[in-house]
């Protein structure tokens, strides 16, 4: 999967965050653009092209995977936004935050790699659910797909007891959308249980005749615009 080209899904949302203040009965909308994608690795590489991709769409919050980071590795340094990365070591996950957002880190210590900022009125997840367990270390070892399924259960059920209202969770799940697998029903039926919409509904990978919508975005936000596209950089 190495190579020099992002050949990923790339979507952004527009949020209207509509929420009334405590001392006056003020309403207010907040827009924001949000945009995820798999770098498919050389993460600090691509460093030129992950700032142009954030300004050329005017994105406040960018979550990639397949990052990959490993000990005493940094992520590209890029003007205006903070990294955040997870706890757990390879980072396979960073997000990219504009400076002028307030926001706190949620920590998850669950084997997904993931990385949680909430704001005043939301959370947002970034989540990749890889096929390789402790990667680039002699105990690495493929996970079956029933170890990805609990994985991703797992996670989901923190992320329910501890995200705000609204919430957005992105994320390459690599859980194909199209086809009825007890996986794939796990994701469905905890959206249902949660009140949240997976508003991908198009394939996010797209090789020789094979289409599958692997990457999702799941919110829990009524008031959004959302789209999607195949991306190379």
């Amino acid at each position: 999967m190495d190579g020099p080209m992002y050949c990923t899904l790339l979507f952004t949302l527009l949020l209207s965050l509509v929420s009334t203040g405590y001392s006056q009965s003020i309403t207010r909308t907040l827009n924001m653009r949000i945009g995820f994608a798999n770098i498919r690795r050389g993460f600090v590489e691509k460093a030129d092209d992950i700032e142009a991709f954030l300004i050329d769409n005017g994105l406040q919050i960018l979550g990639l995977c397949e990052t990959d980071l490993l000990e005493h590795e940094h992520p590209p340094s890029i003007s205006g936004f903070q990294c955040v990365l997870p706890n757990r070591l390879p980072h396979r996950v960073a997000v990219y935050v504009k400076n002028d957002i307030q926001y706190e880190i949620l920590h998850y210590n669950g084997e997904l790699p993931a990385v949680i900022i909430r704001t005043h009125h939301t959370t947002f997840g970034f989540a990749y659910n890889s096929f390789t367990d402790k990667p680039y270390t002699k105990q690495r070892r493929k996970l079956s797909e029933k170890d990805r399924m609990i994985r991703v259960s797992d996670f989901l059920d923190w992320f329910a007891l501890h995200a705000s209202k609204q919430f957005i969770l992105m994320g390459d799940f690599n859980c194909n959308w199209f086809e009825g697998t007890t996986f794939r029903n796990k994701i469905f039926n905890w959206c249902l249980d949660n009140d949240a919409t997976q508003v991908i509904n198009s394939p996010t990978r797209v090789v020789g005749d094979s289409s599958t919508l692997l990457d999702l975005c799941i919110t829990r936000i009524h008031k959004m615009e959302s789209t999607h596209h195949i991306h190379d950089l």
